[in-house]
């Protein structure tokens, strides 16, 4: 086995087991609705597990990220059909909090010439998600 694999392994079993169960949301297009006669968003939602981070000081010193709560999600790449876009929203529901994030910054983390993980600078001030 290879180091390249190793650390392609080791990341997604890293965010296997530290990680939370999360809802992933993808804005996928929009839809003509002629009931409505206005154009509806149309999301592929995806259910992983997600590691959440404390960001780093340089991390959240961004102008989109001033006066922000911020958070740093770890996704192990094996875990989506794609890869994450800036604006995909990424939703905790428990009974007594909801936390609603969208993706603001991305950053891969490499294994040989594929990507093992993604790093995801989020910010909490997106609420209309539903």
């Amino acid at each position: 086995m290879s180091v390249t694999s190793r650390f392609k392994d080791s990341s997604q079993r890293l965010v296997s087991r530290f990680g939370t169960l999360r809802k992933y949301k993808r804005k996928t297009g929009e839809v003509y609705d002629v009931d409505t006669q206005m154009n509806v968003e149309s999301f592929t939602e995806y259910e992983i597990k997600i590691y959440k981070a404390e960001p780093k000081e340089r991390e959240i010193k961004s102008p989109n990220l001033v006066n922000k709560e911020v958070a740093v999600m770890m996704v192990a790449a094996a875990d989506l059909p794609s890869a994450p876009v800036v604006g995909d929203i990424i939703s905790d529901k428990t009974p007594n909090t909801t936390e609603v994030f969208r993706v603001e910054v991305i950053s891969e983390h490499w294994a040989g010439d594929s990507v093992s993980a993604y790093k995801l600078i989020c910010s909490s001030s997106y609420r209309d998600w539903e």
